[in-house]
């Protein structure tokens, strides 16, 4: 249960950052057009700015999954090579030692 809850605060917590950025950029952005120190054209970049920052993050966050998966599946077979005696005993405990916990 644990697991997704971490999963479902990260993911809140990604797009509250995102949406809460892109409103700052535009009130600040709009004010600051309103008090004629910039125009409108800046503010439109840097609000489309931002949309693009989402997806590399979005690209880590899958990365960093999908390690976790293959972490587990890897240790998973190599318990049951290990159970079938394909591998030497002790050696799922060495290769343990590298993969994250």
């Amino acid at each position: 249960m644990g697991i997704y809850w971490s999963k479902y605060v990260m993911n809140l917590l990604m797009n509250l950052m995102y949406h809460l950025s892109v409103a700052v950029a535009l009130c600040v952005g709009g004010w600051m057009v309103l008090q004629g120190r910039i125009e409108v054209g800046t503010v439109v970049a840097v609000a489309s700015g931002l949309g693009k920052l989402n997806d590399p993050w979005g690209d880590l966050v899958n990365w960093a999954r999908e390690f976790s998966v293959v972490s587990v599946k890897y240790r998973l077979f190599a318990q049951a090579a290990e159970w079938l005696g394909a591998l030497p005993t002790g050696q799922v405990a060495e290769n343990d030692a590298l993969a994250p916990a």
